[in-house]
């Protein structure tokens, strides 16, 4: 299933107590800046070296204003100094504690910080990126590139592209759409009509952490809710899950480019600020080749080959998460789902999916066969209570 970032939700947590400077910056004589991503659970991951020792996967995230570094065991090796412990929410009644730190150097390629950059360094990974990603990561990057450059983001061809503003020069063959850049966030203006028809025209934040397609996280629009919906957790925030509805709306357009029956999500009560609409993640994003100019207040948006992909939704009706780096477990079941009705229960421990076993490897493979097609036969295998239980169930579409 689909859900709310807990990357981008932290954000609103953080205070700006957190002294960042931009910092990166590219040799006069290097130009451009290329770098392979790759993706996983439709996340860009790239590599970011911290203080010329280690190199981690970072989550690029267009809405997350400070680097985040999730895992305070690296931080203390590197020697980071940590000047203020922040509080960062609460998960199930346990206070979520960062640190803001400083006397980190991080490099991409050749683009690269001062020796005495700041960071945000988690004190327990609360976050759990990894299970966002379904892929092992060690933290978030988004303002410290996208302030310092124009950043390109070439899904056709896994590639992350920064340029040097002062050389930029707007891309042929793309479409321009104005962006508004408010403290150190983006966002774009987009057309939505609704199930009963109603239209309006709304910003949304752009956030490349985010898996979701369109998030409206404000109460007024929870009369637009569509009549097929499912009432579903969408994602844990800084204090606890974040519950909602997910359905679709007929239409969302972004300049000349129109999408019909599109999954969005609702959430039932406002998450994060009064006056942010909701937001657009990577279920639309990843349909375009772009450039983000934050500091020009664009966006360069050409179609890609995932343009016309169909939106779909979890077809099983479950929610498996990772709960170590090899033991998944299912966390929610939709009532009368196919995965209801076939037996599975929360809590069962997923051994294998149609007969090969789940690994950290194959975790982002395997649970996407639940968004391929509905009439689908799926057989799984569960652990519940030390016994092994085969079930199989039909997928089928519940929104």
């Amino acid at each position: 299933m689909k859900r709310l970032s807990a990357i981008s939700l932290l954000a609103l947590c953080i205070s700006t107590s957190v002294h960042s400077q931009l910092g990166f910056s590219i040799p006069a004589d290097s130009g451009k800046v290329e770098i392979p991503f790759e993706r996983s659970n439709n996340l860009i991951i790239i590599p970011v070296t911290i203080n010329k020792k280690v190199t981690l996967k970072f989550i690029l995230d267009s809405s997350v204003e400070y680097s985040i570094l999730s895992q305070k065991s690296i931080g203390d090796e590197l020697g980071l100094n940590y000047l203020r412990k922040i509080r960062l929410g609460s998960t199930n009644g346990v206070t979520n504690f960062g640190y803001s730190a400083n006397g980190a150097q991080l490099s991409l390629g050749a683009a690269s910080t001062g020796t005495n950059h700041s960071m945000v360094v988690l004190e327990t990974d609360f976050m759990n990126l990894s299970n966002a990603a379904r892929t092992p990561v060690d933290g978030v990057i988004g303002y410290d590139l996208f302030g310092a450059f124009v950043v390109e983001i070439d899904y056709s061809d896994d590639m992350i592209i920064l340029h040097p503003r002062s050389s930029f020069e707007p891309p042929r063959g793309y479409d321009e759409v104005p962006l508004d850049v408010v403290a150190r966030k983006a966002y774009l203006p987009a057309d939505i009509v609704f199930e009963n028809w109603d239209e309006e025209t709304k910003k949304f934040q752009i956030k490349t952490g985010a898996t979701h397609t369109v998030l409206f996280n404000s109460d007024s629009n929870l009369f637009h809710l569509p009549a097929r919906k499912l009432e579903i957790p969408l994602g844990m925030g800084p204090s606890g899950p974040v519950e909602g509805y997910v359905g679709r709306v007929r239409e969302l357009r972004i300049g000349d480019d129109e999408f019909e029956n599109v999954i969005a999500s609702f959430t039932k009560s406002e998450v994060g600020k009064s006056n942010e609409t909701g937001s657009i993640g990577m279920g639309i994003l990843s349909r375009f080749d772009m450039f983000l100019d934050y500091q020009g207040s664009r966006i360069y948006i050409k179609r890609n080959r995932e343009f016309t992909n169909s939106f779909e939704y979890d077809l099983s009706g479950m929610r498996v998460d990772a709960e170590s780096e090899n033991t998944f477990r299912v966390t929610h079941i939709v009532s009368d789902s196919p995965a209801a009705k076939a037996g599975v229960q929360v809590g069962d421990r997923v051994v294998s999916v149609q007969g090969e076993i789940l690994t950290k490897d194959n975790l982002n493979e395997l649970l996407r066969i639940f968004l391929e097609k509905e009439g689908k036969r799926v057989k799984m295998e569960v652990e519940r209570r030390g016994e092994i239980k085969s079930v199989s169930f039909t997928l089928a579409r519940l929104i």
